[in-house]
């Protein structure tokens, strides 16, 4: 390895901070050919992650404005009728 690409090495290690261990670690084994390859990945499940958090952010939102627009319109049931249906599909799952 020349020398340029040591240096290039250990300023990404260092730019991994409390994971340089890890960093170093993953290059030594030979998943991953160079440090930067480790960043990159982490940066491509980072990216995942964020997608997914905001798909079910909007998922829920959606969900949400569903039962508010029922519930402007009228379309609610009791809550007393809601918890014994929450109360008897618990009760269902809980049983071995």
């Amino acid at each position: 390895m020349s020398n340029a690409l040591k240096r290039n090495d250990d300023v990404y290690v260092r730019a991994a901070g409390p994971y340089a261990d890890l960093v170093r670690e993953l290059v030594e084994s030979g998943e991953f050919d160079h440090p930067a390859h480790v960043i990159l990945e982490g940066l491509a499940l980072l990216e995942e992650h964020e997608l997914t958090r905001k798909a079910l952010d909007q998922k829920m939102r959606t969900a949400i404005q569903v039962g508010l627009d029922e519930a402007d319109r009228g379309d609610v049931i009791p809550a007393e009728d809601a918890l014994a249906e929450l109360r008897a599909r618990y009760a269902k799952t809980a049983k071995p």
